[in-house]
C-alpha cells in the first residue's frame, strides 16, 4: 500500500492535516483531518508497505494493554490507565 498522491502533514489549529503538494496539488482538492495516530499511519504510507508492516509498527509504538493518552500539547505517548479526564473522548 502506498499513498496515491505527495502530502505533507501539519497541525493547523490543534488538528493534524494532510494537503497535496507540488503537481498533485491540482489532482486532491482539500485536505485530510486526522488524529496523531492517524497522521503516523499516513507518515508510513508515504513508502510502499504491506498492511501487515503497518500493524507491526503501530504494535510496537503502543504494545498490548497500553492507553493511548494524548494531552492537549499533543503529546502521543501510551499509558498503563485509561485517560481520566476526556471520558470516552481519549
Amino acid at each position: 500500500m502506498k499513498l496515491k498522491y505527495n502530502f505533507i502533514i501539519n497541525e493547523v489549529a490543534d488538528k493534524m492535516v494532510a494537503v497535496a503538494v507540488g503537481e498533485d496539488l491540482d489532482k486532491f482538492n482539500g485536505f485530510i483531518k486526522m488524529n496523531d495516530v492517524g497522521a503516523q499511519i499516513f507518515e508510513i504510507l508515504k513508502n510502499d508497505v504491506a498492511f501487515d508492516e503497518i500493524v507491526t509498527l503501530m504494535m510496537e509504538k503502543y504494545p498490548d494493554g497500553a492507553y493511548w493518552n494524548h494531552t492537549k500539547g499533543g503529546n502521543e505517548d501510551y499509558t498503563w490507565t485509561p485517560c481520566t479526564h476526556h471520558v470516552g473522548n481519549c
